[in-house]
């Protein structure tokens, strides 16, 4: 089996519509299920439902910029939450943001988007979530087997949303 890195949701549709590829993934619990089932496409794995914590997405950056441009990094996480608020606080612009990213527009796809993309997964603070990093640490070390000496809280660094939580940023946006 050959597993090749297509691009984003859009362009992983458009691969599969042109039968380029023969499966991909799709991203948990995005509006595209529904609209690929409507295709004919079958689900051939939830892996929400796999018993399994899994990382599947996150900001990073490495401990040495972080020490020598956390002004920066501080600001960036700012504008994000200030992002999160913004979604929360204008649906129907964020649903034309992500019919834009996916290349959807039908509204029943888009308010599942909305849902599960704004609601679900960015209505909290962003702090880094510890539990499943040994999933993806045992994962990734079957390839690469020096990765299986890393511990997630080496590599984990909550102390920026610590920071904008303790100062009332957080607060101040109405973010819980």
């Amino acid at each position: 089996m050959k597993i090749l890195y297509i691009g984003g949701l859009r362009e992983t549709y458009l691969a599969l519509q042109q039968k380029k590829i023969s499966a991909a993934t799709m991203g948990l619990g995005n509006s595209f299920d529904k609209m690929l089932r409507r295709e004919g496409y079958h689900t051939l794995i939830d892996v929400s439902k796999l018993g399994e914590y899994f990382p599947f997405n996150g900001i990073a950056t490495t401990k040495k910029y972080l020490q020598s441009k956390r002004p920066v990094v501080v600001n960036f996480m700012k504008t994000y939450l200030e992002a999160i608020k913004w979604n929360l606080d204008n649906k129907a612009p964020s649903k034309k943001i992500l019919a834009s990213y996916a290349g959807v527009n039908d509204d029943e796809l888009l308010e599942i988007a909305y849902d599960v993309d704004i609601l679900k997964i960015r209505s909290n603070v962003p702090y880094p979530v510890n539990k499943g990093w040994k999933t993806l640490i045992d994962f990734t070390a079957r390839d690469n087997p020096k990765v299986k000496a890393v511990k997630a809280d080496e590599i984990l660094d909550d102390s920026v949303m610590k920071e904008l939580d303790e100062s009332g940023f957080v607060k101040g946006l109405g973010l819980k």
